[in-house]
C-alpha cells in the first residue's frame, strides 16, 4: 500500500512540474492577426491570383463572406491564393502569423487578375498587396 501512495506521489508532482513548464512563456512571440489588402486599378476584378511570401501562414479567411479562397502552399514561406469576388480595393484576407512584430517580412504579389467577365487584365505596378496587423 505504501509503495502505491509513493507512485501516486511521484507521478502528481510530475504532472505538477509538466504542467508549471509548459505554462505561459512570456518571452515567447504571440501569433498575431494580420490583414492582407488589396490595391487595384480596375473598377471590375473578379478574380486575383496572388502570392504571399513570409516565416508562415496559418487560419487563412477571406476578408469577406462573399469571396471564395482557393490556396496552395508553394512551400513553408510561399503560398499561391486565388480570390474569387467583386473583389475592389480594400481587405482581401486575414491569417494569422507567428510573430506580429515581424510582419515586416511579408509580402505579396498580384501574379494574375481578370474581371467579372473573364477578361485578364494586365498586372502592373497599380496593383499592391499590404499587411497589417489587427
Amino acid at each position: 500500500m505504501r509503495t502505491v501512495r509513493w507512485i501516486g506521489l511521484g507521478l502528481s508532482l510530475g504532472l505538477l512540474g509538466t504542467g508549471l513548464a509548459c505554462g505561459d512563456n512570456p518571452g515567447a512571440p504571440k501569433a498575431g492577426n494580420v490583414t492582407v489588402s488589396l490595391t487595384t486599378p480596375n473598377a471590375d476584378d473578379g478574380v486575383v491570383l496572388v502570392a504571399l511570401f513570409g516565416p508562415g501562414f496559418t487560419n487563412l479567411q477571406p476578408a469577406s463572406a462573399s469571396y471564395r479562397v482557393y490556396s496552395l502552399t508553394a512551400s513553408p514561406t510561399e503560398i499561391r491564393i486565388l480570390v474569387v469576388g467583386d473583389l475592389s480595393t480594400g481587405a482581401l484576407l486575414s491569417l494569422d502569423i507567428g510573430d506580429p512584430a515581424r510582419i515586416a517580412e511579408y509580402h505579396g504579389t498580384v501574379i494574375q487578375a481578370a474581371s467579372r467577365d473573364d477578361v485578364v487584365h494586365t498586372v502592373s505596378t497599380d496593383y499592391d498587396l499590404t499587411f497589417t496587423a489587427r
